[in-house]
């Protein structure tokens, strides 16, 4: 099952297969016989998985470059999965992360018996039982099984050790696999991939054990053969009747949570029923998703990692995932939710086209942080419709896209393509955005006079904090403006001069979030920008005069600190000076919270030094509502005393500004373009272009794959130059226009798919075959 998640769980399965046969080829004496019987399994496991594995395989290794998770969107989270995995939580197989999420009080918050594991004696020392009895088999062994002794210990060593992960001591070994192993980090629940192999050796080796006991007390005892059996018997069976109830909530259906809130046992309410009717018959071509919980809670119960509109609708849509397409629009749709929690709605809704969604559909039965923006929206959006704590809406036709489009703009990033979604809600609706160094751009060089560029202008260091510096560079006399992140600034608050020649206030203006300086004329060349910010507020909270952090008998140190002027969406730098004196070092911590609960704790950091020392701390919080505070606390000593002085205690906003120069925008094509598509399955399209000039682009938003292929009944020129476009999606380029074009675009990767399905079919029913046919064999040749 896990294999539909990460293909690792299938190469465990296979490199853990291929060991127990490698270790029983280097011992063999039949080792022709050992491959051949090797093989009957090996090669049709292979084949009946090749529905899967040819396109994996295509996408991996043919239709991507890149070698990382990250890469192609998919969230890496081994370092939190590693958090609890020591060596002696692996080996007692107590190393999953959510046996150690408690709440407030220390209860565990998602695995309630996990308590008892945890502090009841008996449990404790279970836990302990089969490693102990696994190591005992090497004390204890039969030489004829040594090959079963080597494997199931290799098998031990591989999980406990790749099992724990990041985690110290030994996860230096695992952190440079992640770094130098080509695909690695598709590894990155090590907990989960790993411990099969532990639970077989550990099993393994301690069935060894047992066996080896009866096998050494029979021959010691061999004239009590029968009484020597009983008493390992019984043993036996009390161990597996131990091991039983040390598993009682497997026994017992207790992993699944009956009676609990978060119950495995769901009763879906009714609107959900009402919601699918609504959507079989809803003309909603692609729907985005709030809140922004990458794991839906819901409050009757319901909790899961992708959108709960995947169970019973074949709408798309776009919803906050661990697993998107690429990096980049994973990118894209976390600054669109991140414009939606600042209450820039303006700003999230220009981006709305890039996204090709056409509504929205906003949940009020969730437990989220994130605030409930559903009145805060009808001006972008029309024609809700409310069912129950459902909410479906389109989004305004100035702002929504559908899958396919022909762009009159076409803009161009001179920078890292990672870049894009920072300057997204300034592309036109009918526009599109091509990276620079795109290999297949420079196929069509007679595009790129017509294209619009966008750069980053280069911050140059400087010690003033209400100086900000940059500089850029023109390629030509177009017009350009400059757009710079406000962070809460007006145009008043600023005065800008570029090449040393101060810019009118009348030529900026101020939005939700950046300050449009332009549009200014200058000529080809290097150009320097000096812009004049306020001064950084600054809030002292401890002085010269320090904090006496003590900790004594009967006394302890308990202070807090509120940050008054706090913003959610600035940066902050912490500064602070520190002396050490002697004995514990108090908890020094910075605390970002909302009405019920912490949002982020940082620890700021004390040393054992004799001297004044002088630290810097940055602070990013979450972009919440939410309150600052500062704690430093020290609890009473019983034996011993413990003193720290604190002072010179700030916190300083940062002003992260960027600037970012874009051209005024050129017209690629004149006229805008009718199109119509027609969708015959989500593989392939019909699409119908009318009066296109000769060289246009033709935008499908999809998943940018080289498996799409174009082609046409109609004359449409060379061969159309496919790339990507938005970051994520599929662009080609078509030489030649015409009145009325019917464009075909089919999915080459189907192809891979069905061929392998084909090939797993094919042997799951020779197999089938062979086995009936052997049966009937057998019957016949026993008469």
């Amino acid at each position: 099952a896990g294999t539909g998640i990460n293909p690792a769980y299938f190469l465990c399965l296979l490199l853990g297969a291929g060991l127990f046969v490698l270790v029983q080829f280097v011992f063999s004496q039949n080792r022709i016989q050992l491959l051949k019987k090797s093989l009957v399994v090996f090669l049709p496991f292979g084949l009946v998985n090749l529905f899967w594995i040819v396109p994996l395989v295509d996408y991996l290794f043919i239709t991507n470059t890149v070698q990382t998770l990250e890469g192609i969107g998919f969230t890496n989270w081994v370092a939190s999965l590693s958090a609890n995995t020591s060596l002696l939580n692996v080996i007692r197989l107590q190393g999953a992360w959510d046996w150690y999420i408690v709440n407030d009080y220390g209860v565990p918050l998602y695995i309630p018996y996990a308590a008892k594991y945890f502090y009841s004696v008996p449990f404790i020392v279970f836990s302990f039982v089969t490693p102990f009895l696994a190591f005992a088999a090497f004390t204890l062994r039969k030489n004829a099984k040594f090959e079963l002794y080597f494997y199931f210990a290799l098998m031990t060593v591989i999980g406990v050790f790749l099992g724990a992960g990041l985690h110290e001591p030994t996860g230096y070994i695992f952190n440079y696999l992640l770094n130098h192993l080509p695909f690695f980090s598709f590894f990155r629940s090590p907990w989960y991939i790993f411990t099969p192999y532990t639970i077989l050796g550990l099993g393994g080796l301690a069935c060894l054990f047992i066996d080896s006991v009866f096998y050494k007390f029979e021959r010691r005892f061999i004239f009590r053969k029968v009484a020597v059996n009983h008493i390992l018997f019984i043993g036996t069976g009390v161990l597996v009747l131990s091991q039983l109830v040390y598993s009682y909530p497997l026994i017992t259906g207790k992993i699944f949570r009956p009676g609990r809130d978060d119950s495995f046992y769901q009763t879906f309410p009714s609107y959900l029923h009402e919601a699918r009717e609504m959507l079989e018959s809803s003309s909603y071509s692609r729907m985005v998703t709030y809140p922004d919980d990458q794991l839906e809670s819901f409050k009757w119960g319901y909790k899961g990692t992708e959108s709960i509109l995947g169970l019973f609708t074949k709408n798309e849509v776009i919803a906050p995932s661990y697993n998107y397409p690429n990096q980049y629009l994973a990118a894209l749709v976390e600054r669109f939710y991140s414009y939606l929690k600042r209450g820039e709605y303006q700003s999230a809704f220009q981006m709305a086209h890039i996204l090709g969604v056409d509504s929205m559909f906003i949940k009020t039965d969730t437990i989220t942080l994130a605030p409930n923006i559903l009145k805060d929206v009808a001006s972008f959006t029309n024609s809700q419709k409310d069912i129950s704590e459902w909410h479906f809406m389109n989004i305004n036709e100035k702002y929504s896209s559908l899958k396919f489009s022909v762009p009159q703009y076409v803009f161009t990033l001179d920078m890292s393509p990672k870049r894009l979604a920072d300057v997204s809600r300034f592309i036109p609706k009918d526009a599109v955005v091509v990276a620079r160094d795109d290999s297949q751009l420079e196929k069509i060089p007679e595009v790129v006079p017509n294209l619009t560029v966008i750069s980053e202008a280069k911050k140059i260091e400087e010690t003033n904090p209400s100086i900000t510096k940059f500089t850029y560079t023109t390629k030509d006399t177009s017009e350009y403006s400059l757009y710079l992140n406000n962070y809460q600034l007006r145009v008043s608050d600023i005065s800008v001069s570029v090449d040393g020649k101060q810019v009118s206030s009348q030529l900026m203006t101020s939005d939700e979030n950046v300050i449009k300086i332009g549009p200014l004329t200058t000529p080809i060349g290097d150009h320097s920008v000096v812009i004049r910010l306020p001064s950084p507020k600054v809030e002292q909270l401890i002085g010269l005069d320090p904090l006496l952090v003590i900790g004594e008998p009967g006394i302890s140190t308990a202070k807090k600190y509120a940050f008054n002027d706090f913003s959610p969406f600035k940066k902050y730098e912490i500064q602070y000076e520190s002396q050490y004196v002697y004995g514990d070092v108090p908890r020094f911590e910075l605390v970002q919270s909302g009405p019920n609960s912490p949002y982020r704790v940082e620890k700021l950091p004390l040393l054992k030094n004799q001297d004044w020392l002088s630290q810097k701390f940055i602070f990013t919080p979450v972009e919440l509502g939410s309150k600052l505070e500062i704690f430093a606390l020290q609890p009473s000593q019983k034996d011993h005393t413990s003193k720290t002085l604190i002072r010179n205690l700030s916190v300083k906003e940062i002003s992260d500004n960027q600037l970012y120069v874009i051209q005024t925008p050129k017209l690629f094509i004149n006229n805008k373009v009718n199109l119509s598509t027609n969708k015959i399955n989500p593989t392939k399209y019909i699409v119908n272009v009318k009066d296109t000039p000769n060289g246009y682009f033709l935008l499908m938003k999809e998943g940018y794959h080289k498996g799409w292929t174009i082609g046409s009944k109609d004359y449409i020129g060379g061969a159309p130059v496919h790339m990507s476009g938005n970051g994520y999606s599929n662009l080609w380029y078509i030489p030649v226009g015409g009145k009325n074009q019917d464009i075909e675009l089919s999915f080459s990767g189907q192809k891979l798919y069905m061929f392998g399905l084909t090939v797993s079919l094919i042997v799951l029913l020779a197999s089938l075959t062979t086995f009936i046919y052997g049966h009937v064999h057998r019957k016949q040749k026993s008469r």
